[in-house]
């Protein structure tokens, strides 16, 4: 493993957390990738920091994403075969491809799961310029996030 290993702030707004092999604290800003110490990433991974681990503990839904392949992997974050469960620009476009609301509600609902992904939803109809009222209106629902 290399001595610093890049990090990317997959939320809205600034995340951080405090250093377990050093003194002080690491803040990294919305949307922003900042270097540090592979053994703090490790460190912060083996201390279950579920803005690494997310949701289940093996990276869905992370808030802050490992660049590192090699740490993904070590945590099960990623196998072969899977890629870790975090919400993209991508998996967001597939998910407005859907024509059938109740298809469309299903996956938002499987996709979307902690409160940053809400935001993140919103902001991408905002940025993208989503134009369907129907499901404008099932996010709105969904989030509890008015589109005014």
């Amino acid at each position: 493993m290399a001595d610093k290993v890049s990090i990317v702030n997959l939320t809205p707004w600034t995340q951080g957390f405090k250093r377990i092999n050093t003194v002080g604290h690491i803040s990294i800003p919305a949307y922003g990738r900042l270097n540090i110490e592979t053994v703090e990433v490790v460190s912060q991974c083996y201390a279950k920091n579920n803005q690494f681990t997310g949701e289940d503990g093996h990276g869905s839904h992370a808030r802050i994403y490992v660049e590192d392949p090699a740490i993904r992997k070590e945590f099960e974050f990623e196998t072969e075969t899977s890629k870790q469960k975090v919400l993209t620009d991508d998996k967001l476009a597939k998910l407005f491809e859907y024509k059938r609301m109740g298809d469309f509600e299903k996956n938002m609902k499987d996709l979307v799961v902690i409160h940053a992904e809400r935001f993140i939803l919103v902001e991408y109809i905002k940025k993208h310029k989503i134009n369907d009222y129907e499901k404008i209106k099932a996010v709105e629902r969904f989030t509890g996030i008015p589109m005014n």
